[in-house]
């Protein structure tokens, strides 16, 4: 388990040093999420905070915000399972891949629409800045957690709805929401406790771009529904170890 969080200019420019500051703050409040490390980058464009739980990959090569070239930037909770597949599919790294975080950026660096192949749990932002775009991306089946602000000024990120309040403080609650909580003992679709801030959902990426502000959803993974026949035991168990190892 790791944590992230970030915070994107659309119409004005950011004061890094009171940014940093508050990010800073925000990732103390989750450093139980990640006691490994806690690192920033924030400039007058953007900022990005990350606590790391480090359980795979122990390298410090990995501590995140990550970088290969000072230009692109990735934050990332979660686990990529078949990153050694797919490094050697597309030819990634030289050599074993033994970290998923180098190979998500390399993969989002190559192809964003190549998401569509990740078998893991993660909710990650990727910045391309060639393209000026922020890729932020929730897993299939939405096991990590992803939470969105937007308003005309920020665009804001994070692992847990209530850090949000960090950045904004005009965020009240959502009367809806606790309703449905009462009723189904959790809020429905895109909405959460707080009005304005929204889950992003199973399956779901958004492209934020920061010249003019528009914020692009798009579900890149829809679950498909198969009727299974009847058959032998073999065949029951078979389906099931296929089923498992996918």
């Amino acid at each position: 388990m790791c944590g992230i969080i970030g915070v994107i200019a659309l119409n004005k420019k950011l004061d890094p040093a009171n940014l940093a500051k508050k990010i800073k703050s925000a990732l103390s409040q989750m450093n139980y999420r990640g006691p490994d490390n806690a690192s920033v980058i924030a400039n007058d464009e953007f900022a990005f905070g990350h606590v790391r739980l480090s359980i795979l990959d122990l390298n410090e090569r990995s501590n995140q915000p990550y970088s290969l070239n000072n230009e692109n930037f990735l934050v990332y909770n979660g686990e990529i399972y078949n990153f050694s597949e797919l490094a050697e599919k597309y030819s990634l790294v030289d050599g074993e891949a033994k970290s998923d975080t180098e190979v998500l950026y390399k993969i989002m660096n190559k192809d964003p629409s190549l998401i569509s192949e990740l078998n893991g749990m993660y909710a990650f932002c990727f910045f391309d800045h060639a393209k000026g775009n922020f890729h932020i991306v929730r897993d299939k089946y939405g096991i990590k957690p992803l939470y969105v602000y937007q308003n005309e000024d920020l665009f804001i990120f994070s692992s847990e709805s209530k850090l949000i309040r960090e950045f904004v403080s005009d965020i009240g609650p959502n009367y809806s929401a606790l309703h449905e909580w009462s009723f189904f003992g959790s809020t429905l679709g895109e909405n959460t406790f707080f009005e304005g801030i929204k889950k992003v959902l199973p399956g779901y990426s958004l492209v934020i771009n920061q010249a003019d502000g528009s914020c692009v959803s798009k579900q890149y993974y829809k679950p498909s529904i198969t009727r299974l026949t009847r058959g032998s035991n073999s065949d029951v168990e078979l389906r099931l170890s296929e089923l498992i190892d996918n």
